[in-house]
């Protein structure tokens, strides 16, 4: 099944078995004991392989040339904001130092502080929200941009699921594009034998829509 539902896997210890034997140390056990559905994972070896574990690192060679390239044709776009209360408190800190400053030196100083300050805090807020972009060469999460031919099990998790994938239960050369303030998040294999990471472990409020959608470019990209 290319995308398992949201209570099919859930994260495990221990070795994962396949038709060949034990094939390595996964976080991935699905609930039914389906090898089939196992994300497995594989050695850091080959020219992705990066000096941290957590990090993305793809570097564009002769022949992988999408690698650093978006597609044309955007199948699917999320920017993960944080929510609205990030927003408000932003606002009061930003108004707080404001009068602070206004007070003592003229409401034209507090003005000023606070279009600086709520600025500068606004862009923080935009620049730390992860962008996940499916298109037709690439799967796309923050900076770090996947090649659709290495996508393989694709999987959305709820908000549990998500707090075990995060946990220390997880695969530490996993590539993370999380965020605290989004309880939900896809988990994507990466079928690559060069690629450090096992798989990308992606925050989404869109996981349902964004699970098949990515399925259906990979397939379209392997056709």
């Amino acid at each position: 099944m290319d995308v398992p539902g949201a209570g099919a896997l859930a994260l495990r210890g221990g070795r994962t078995a396949s038709a060949g034997g034990v094939v390595g140390s996964s976080p991935l056990r699905p609930v039914s004991g389906n090898s089939e559905d196992v994300v497995t994972s594989r050695e850091p070896t080959g020219h992705r392989a990066a000096p941290r574990s957590w990090q993305a690192q793809f570097v564009t060679e002769p022949g992988n040339a999408d690698e650093g390239l978006d597609g044309s044709v955007v199948a699917f776009h999320e920017r993960v904001y944080a929510p609205w209360p990030a927003w408000l408190v932003s606002i009061v800190l930003t108004g707080s130092v404001a009068i602070a400053y206004g007070y003592p030196l003229g409401a034209r100083v507090g003005i000023v502080t606070f279009v600086v300050g709520q600025g500068l805090a606004t862009w923080w807020l935009i620049a730390t929200a992860p962008l996940v972009v499916v298109d037709d060469l690439v799967f796309r999460a923050g900076r770090a941009r996947l090649p659709l031919r290495y996508v393989s099990r694709i999987a959305p998790l709820d908000a549990s699921q998500t707090r075990e994938a995060r946990g220390p239960l997880a695969d530490p050369r996993a590539y993370l594009c999380t965020r605290g303030w989004t309880s939900r998040s896809v988990l994507v294999e990466v079928d690559d034998p060069d690629d450090p990471h096992p798989y990308w472990l992606i925050s989404t409020r869109r996981g349902l829509e964004l699970a098949p959608v990515l399925a259906a470019a990979r397939d379209s990209a392997k056709a």
